[in-house]
């Protein structure tokens, strides 16, 4: 026959679900947190604006302006402006990206 004492108790069942959904957040928080740390760690950007360098046509010789509008490279470098960047990105083969609008 049916014994009560038998089954567990749902409202057991209940915390055990609640508790591995918790250390399932837990988890997937430190992962986050441990893949951010590499990628900061492996000196990547975590937030780079590609510069537009078709726009200066540098390929045909067109030499930059000198107005100061400066830019932060992913080098450490603060680049007159965009276009002396791509300049540089270009002449050194570089993936030079921005890392912000303004001096390093």
């Amino acid at each position: 026959m049916y014994n009560k004492s038998s089954q567990p108790d749902l409202k057991h069942c209940q915390e055990i679900d609640h508790l591995r959904i918790t250390m399932a957040r837990i988890v997937l928080l430190l992962l986050s947190v441990a893949i951010a740390s590499a990628s900061i760690a492996a000196g990547e950007p975590t937030d780079t604006i590609p510069p537009n360098c078709k726009q200066y046509r540098l390929s045909f010789g067109v030499p930059c302006q000198e107005n100061y509008t400066p830019v932060c490279g992913t080098d450490g470098i603060t680049y007159k402006n965009e276009c002396k960047m791509c300049l540089k990105r270009m002449d050194a083969g570089l993936n030079i990206q921005i890392t912000n609008i303004g001096e390093c």
